[in-house]
């Protein structure tokens, strides 16, 4: 049922004070309203079933022609409600069915929270069973205990909040065919893989730069060094040559004679 937190407390502060003024002294008791049950006792009841039922009819009747479809399609919708109170967490569930063109039965069950499938469910049954004896062709009434009870009227008396997930936030809309929120994740996205494409770029155009500059400053400096060595100084030369003696001398080339000589580490140059 869709109550506020709220109204649930005003429930049962009300029901905490109006229950001892009318069981004063009791060592067991248990008072109910639309909104809330509150009870109490000197025993362990917790889990266990109540099936002695207590009811309260409507004292309207289904009319005699429709008495037999009423009841059949109140039973149908108190048997489908019970069955699917049992098995969620809630213990509880509400809805409505049509017993003519214009007339709709709407029912509501539940039990307490501490009650397994196992037992939920043989204590609805017994509620829904006792219609004919309490109330038959009534078009209202509620039957139950202190750990489970029906409910069913020929007007709405109870509000339900979707047990079904909310949908998820739409991925598409109109216009551009995208949603903003697709929009916000996708740009930053892509502008962050561009601006990553972009330095890698600038960085690998560098480095193929760098390497090309250090390579032809690698080849000058040894053309450098390779002329430097072969720069010696005339006396050192007229040493090595042995003063340009004939047994050192090699022959004629283009610019004159060739000698070889040996410099002071022991090495030979021509």
């Amino acid at each position: 049922v869709d109550i506020s937190t709220e109204d649930c407390q005003s429930c049962l502060n009300n029901s905490a004070v109006e229950i001892i003024r009318r069981c004063p002294n009791r060592k067991d008791a248990a008072l109910r309203y639309d909104f809330c049950i509150l009870r109490y006792s000197n025993t362990r009841f917790f889990s266990q079933v109540d099936s002695n039922p207590w009811w309260r009819p409507n004292s309207a009747v289904v009319s005699g022609a429709d008495a037999n479809r009423y009841n059949r399609q109140l039973g149908i919708l108190l048997n489908n409600l019970a069955n699917t109170a049992t098995s969620v967490v809630t213990k509880f569930d509400a809805g409505s069915t049509d017993y003519s063109n214009f007339n709709h039965i709407y029912g509501l069950v539940m039990c307490t929270r501490d009650l397994s499938a196992t037992q939920c469910f043989p204590c609805l049954q017994r509620m829904i069973g006792f219609i004919p004896t309490c109330c038959n062709n009534s078009v209202g009434a509620q039957i139950g205990s202190t750990t489970c009870n029906i409910r069913y009227e020929i007007y709405p008396f109870f509000q339900i909040s979707s047990s079904s997930p909310p949908p998820p936030p739409p991925v598409q809309g109109t216009g551009n065919g995208k949603s903003v929120n697709v929009v916000a994740i996708v740009v930053p996205v892509t502008v962050a893989v561009i601006l990553v494409a972009i330095c890698a770029y600038f960085i690998t155009r560098r480095i193929k730069k760098n390497r090309r500059k250090r390579k032809a400053e690698l080849i000058y400096e040894n053309d450098i060094r390779s002329e430097d060595s072969l720069q010696f100084g005339l006396n050192m030369i007229r040493t090595a040559t042995n003063d340009f003696s004939d047994d050192n001398k090699l022959g004629e080339g283009g610019f004159g004679a060739v000698y070889k000589g040996e410099l002071l580490d022991g090495k030979e140059k021509k």
